[in-house]
């Protein structure tokens, strides 16, 4: 979906492991991993992972198509992570949202996709 709609931003509002079980694919560099393998898409950190308050980290990420030996680029993402949202007072989740919300504003193609668990 995210290369199909050419979303250019994504809010996770979970972690890939919450209370011992495996929530989701692990398809973004984690652990300071500069690249993950997803499928036949190779999905590559650009640059640092920025850490944007206690709650908020976020990276830009590449992403690649490998068939073969042949790698096409496909697609940029910018990836936010919300942790520790059950201990996070609300002030500060508000100003996550703003800052989320002042990235996607200033985006040609202002959309947003959020990923979460129940």
């Amino acid at each position: 979906m995210i290369l199909e709609k050419r979303v250019p931003t994504i809010h996770m509002t979970c972690d890939y492991v919450e209370e011992g079980v495996l929530k989701c694919a692990p398809y973004i560099p984690v652990h300071g991993e500069l690249e993950v393998k997803c499928g036949v898409y190779m999905i590559k950190r650009l640059g640092t992972e920025s850490q944007l308050s206690m709650s908020l980290k976020r990276q830009q990420l590449l992403i690649y198509e490998k068939i073969g030996e042949y790698i096409d680029y496909k697609h940029s993402v910018t990836h936010f992570l919300e942790v520790s949202t059950e201990n996070l007072d609300s002030n500060q989740g508000i100003r996550n949202s703003e800052a989320i919300k002042k990235h996607v504003s200033h985006q040609p193609n202002p959309q947003l996709l959020v990923h979460g668990s129940w």
